[in-house]
């Protein structure tokens, strides 16, 4: 078995292994889509007015929506809206094109850390893209809004391939300090990037102006985020996690454990296995290889910091809401990095071991292969529960569709279908329907 990524035949398909899941989330998307504006998406209804009377301005694309400053988002979206007249199919279109693009980043940097086209490349390549197109994301993947989350994901992505880069001019520290603030004005979670970038600078040993120059725009950045920053009052406390530390930690270990697990129960599980995996492999690598944790793997490291650290602040915000809140589909978008960069530090570990202990290496790529089936089962098992909640979001948005063609005033109750107050949505869908967009 350990033979057959050395064929010859499977170096020169192994790419179309990592094709397969491109085309069916494609078509999984095409199919159930719907044409229809669902909950915070109306909230773009209220840029397209100010526009018509001429009151758009920069602050209505800063202002706070929850807890994110979604400027880049925004900016998209509606800019996105004036090329389609606000149809909300071509939004989950650039969802794919963003999940993609954060595929191939994420290939590249594999590349990085193998050699391209050995065993381990190939491996790693493979359950990437399964990883992290799988359907088990169904909710950003439909539903058009969710930008914010692939744009902010692919965003602290290219900031931390350019730090890792093997040469890292002033260009590329250019270039990850613009990522790094895509990244936080997209989503709440991409302020993490700033000190996880810090960290990896001054690992890097770079010059103190760079390390000066980093900290001081990610200082700036933040003070300008949370510059007339207001908490959300219909959200709960930030301060339960201090008083349930344990509810605490099973949300932050059920957040980065479901995209591997079918039942909310046993996701804490998952995640304290995953965290033990990780920790274990970067130990072994601390004592037996530390030089890789600096360089080959320093990428893979800021992507599980990323993730975790996002557990962490969602914890933080939405203990609140009950801990199988963490079990959300939107959470596998940056959950599944945290499993993809445990998976590929494993497995680097897991080689330089057995190699280290003396086995030939036909039986390590027969093991390190096992290993890797195995990680797969259950992203496939969990790929096929994906494909079935998107069918019931999918009709559950036909639904919705449906109310917005039919409803008559603004005590209709199935406008709840659309968002959650009928007064605000009702005036909404009039304006679209007016000017017949939003796919009206």
């Amino acid at each position: 078995m350990g033979q057959f990524l050395t064929n010859r035949l499977a170096y020169r398909y192994w790419w179309l292994l990592c094709i397969v899941p491109v085309i069916i989330l494609a078509v999984l998307v095409m199919h159930y889509s719907v044409h229809v504006p669902f909950w915070d998406s109306w909230e773009m209804v209220s840029f397209f007015q100010k526009h018509s009377s001429g009151k758009l301005g920069f602050s209505d694309f800063w202002m706070q929506h929850n807890e994110h400053r979604i400027l880049f988002p925004n900016f998209l979206s509606y800019g996105l809206a004036q090329l389609t007249h606000w149809d909300p199919y071509y939004e989950t279109v650039v969802n794919v094109l963003l999940g993609v693009s954060i595929l191939s980043v994420l290939i590249l940097s594999i590349k990085r850390t193998f050699k391209p086209k050995s065993n381990m490349f190939i491996i790693n390549s493979i359950l990437a893209s399964w990883l992290v197109l799988s359907p088990i994301q169904w909710e950003n993947w439909i539903w058009g809004w969710q930008i914010e989350w692939f744009l902010s994901a692919l965003a602290v992505i290219f900031s931390l391939w350019y730090l890792s880069a093997k040469h890292l001019s002033l260009k590329l520290w250019v270039l990850a300090i613009t990522s790094a603030t895509i990244a936080t004005y997209s989503l709440a979670n991409g302020l993490v990037i700033w000190p996880i970038g810090l960290a990896i600078i001054i690992i890097r040993k770079q010059p103190i102006q760079r390390i000066i120059g980093w900290t001081f725009i990610g200082i700036v950045e933040t003070w300008l985020y949370y510059h007339n920053y207001v908490n959300p009052t219909y959200h709960p406390s930030k301060s339960l996690f201090l008083h349930q530390p344990v509810a605490f930690i099973y949300y932050v270990l059920s957040y980065i454990g479901s995209p591997l697990t079918p039942h909310f129960q046993i996701a804490y599980l998952v995640g304290f296995g995953l965290l033990a995996l990780f920790l274990t492999s970067c130990i072994y690598l601390w004592f037996k290889k530390r030089s890789a944790l600096y360089t080959t793997l320093i990428v893979w490291l800021g992507v599980a910091t990323y993730s975790l650290l996002s557990a962490v602040l969602t914890g933080i915000s939405r203990l609140g809401f009950g801990i199988d809140q963490s079990y959300s589909s939107r959470y596998t978008t940056i959950s599944s990095l945290f499993i993809l960069a445990t998976f590929i530090i494993m497995l680097f570990a897991l080689e330089l071991f057995l190699y280290n202990t003396g086995w030939p290496k036909w039986r390590v790529n027969s093991i390190l292969l096992i290993v890797t089936v195995l990680f797969f089962i259950p992203i496939l098992l969990n790929y096929s529960r994906g494909i079935f909640l998107m069918k019931q979001q999918h009709q559950r948005l036909v639904i919705a569709r449906k109310c917005a063609e039919t409803a008559k005033t603004q005590t209709d109750p199935c406008l709840g279908d659309l968002y959650p107050n009928n007064i605000v949505v009702w005036q909404r869908l009039q304006y679209l329907r007016k000017i017949h967009w939003g796919g009206f």
